[in-house]
């Protein structure tokens, strides 16, 4: 009897003291290797091993900072590797690889300069070209006042101001600060935020085609590198906001309309980090956009991301003889939007390297809903979070219910709107200063 109740508080004692030192292992484990990645537990004791990390955690989503640096893991090859048994990855450029949007912003950016290189004639006629039911009313809203009728009272406007400012033969011009002032002025910039606004939703472009709400005509591929960059330089100096304009689209009418526009530019810098850890690591990067692809270039010049140009995808414009652009979509090019990103990274892509799908791809919207759909293919798929009311609530629905889950596809990356920077969640800091997940 005192011999069982000698080895029973021995027992006791032992399990006590192994206890007590395993717990003490491992804190001290944990706090040497703080990124960890759990593997699976068994009763009190948690197995980890630890995550070697290849770029700053920053405002990293804490799942998709794991699943990163594991993609980087996996397929990191050597500086030889051919670039065909490269794994690659797939960027969106607008609202993903940057905050907001470089071709709004340098819409804005010419309209606000009077930035144009098209007499009154070249304008009215770009404004009209296209297989485009210009019948059609301007907006929803508007159901009497057809895109033509509304083409006609911008390119009015342009005329006067092509003949008082632009024209070369003018010889006695208004000091343009003042000509920024004037009714004349302030009625154009409003029309052409309409215009812009209305047509890129209401229409769609075309390969070959002419396409009215691009506006670089006359430019050559130097003077609309210096510009973008310029309009670059202007939209990352603006405040974050969300800002429009409300005013009769009729001198007549008592209906405003209020074209709105997500203003202020930014680099993400964890984004940047990323791209520099897949580059050092030879891991091909591309960028696929639904922007003119003399934008992205300039963009990816100006904010420094390590990419060549021919790792580049976006929208090609046609140019003349003398390389000028002409505002109409290249012959043969990739409408790269939609359903035409998917086919550009069928066709373009994917030969590079032997008909291999990207390890991930990173969007933020329906134009990137198609190569999105990807990810059980792909096992990585990233949704910027804007919480849109669209059908990319499926894909950060997903995100949230494998949220942790090893094997999860989805993932739902949020962003600070207040920074234009990452928010370290799958929720999304709004201007409101409230936390967005879902619409």
């Amino acid at each position: 009897m005192h011999l069982l109740l000698e080895l029973t508080h021995f027992t006791y004692y032992s399990i006590f003291f192994f206890y007590f030192n395993v717990r003490k292992i491992q804190k001290n484990f944990l706090k040497a290797n703080k990124s960890a990645i759990i593997i699976k537990k068994s009763g009190f004791l948690m197995r980890r091993i630890p995550m070697t990390t290849y770029f700053p955690k920053g405002n990293w989503e804490e799942t998709l900072y794991q699943r990163l640096n594991q993609l980087i893991d996996t397929f990191h090859a050597s500086p030889n590797t051919p670039l065909h048994e490269r794994a690659y990855v797939v960027f969106d450029f607008d609202n993903t690889s940057i905050y907001n949007d470089i071709e709004d912003h340098t819409t804005l950016y010419m309209t606000q300069q009077l930035a144009f290189r098209m007499t009154a004639e070249e304008f009215s006629s770009s404004l009209q070209a296209g297989p485009f039911d210009f019948n059609l009313p301007i907006s929803p809203e508007f159901s009497s006042l057809t895109t033509l009728d509304f083409i006609q009272l911008l390119t009015t406007d342009y005329c006067q101001l092509y003949t008082q400012y632009l024209s070369p033969s003018t010889s006695s011009r208004p000091s343009f600060s003042l000509l920024q002032r004037s009714p004349l002025f302030q009625r154009f910039y409003f029309h052409m935020r309409v215009f812009y606004t209305a047509f890129n939703q209401r229409y769609t472009r075309l390969a070959g085609q002419a396409w009215p709400a691009y506006f670089y005509q006359g430019y050559s591929s130097t003077d609309l590198f210096t510009l973008t960059q310029q309009a670059l330089k202007w939209g990352s100096q603006l405040p974050l906001t969300y800002t429009s304009l409300t005013a009769p689209l009729l001198p007549s009418s008592t209906q405003n309309f209020r074209p709105g526009f997500s203003q202020g530019l930014r680099l993400p810098l964890d984004i940047l980090h990323l791209y520099q850890a897949f580059k050092a690591h030879q891991i091909e990067v591309y960028i696929l956009s639904a922007s003119p692809l003399p934008l992205v270039q300039a963009a990816v010049h100006y904010f420094g991301y390590p990419l060549a140009t021919d790792h580049i995808l976006a929208m090609k414009l046609q140019r003349d003889s003398t390389d000028h652009m002409q505002n109409r979509m290249a012959k043969g090019a990739f409408i790269t939007q939609g359903k035409g990103k998917k086919e550009a990274l069928d066709q373009l892509l994917k030969p590079l390297h032997r008909q291999k799908l990207p390890i991930a791809f990173f969007g933020d919207s329906m134009g990137d809903y198609n190569l999105l759909q990807l990810g059980p293919q792909m096992k990585t798929a990233v949704l910027f979070n804007r919480y849109l009311k669209d059908n990319t609530q499926a894909f950060a629905q997903e995100a949230v219910r494998t949220y942790q889950d090893p094997s999860a596809i989805y993932f739902l990356q949020g962003r600070n709107e207040q920074t234009g920077q990452l928010y370290p969640s799958q929720s999304s800091l709004g201007l409101d200063n409230t936390l967005h997940l879902f619409v």
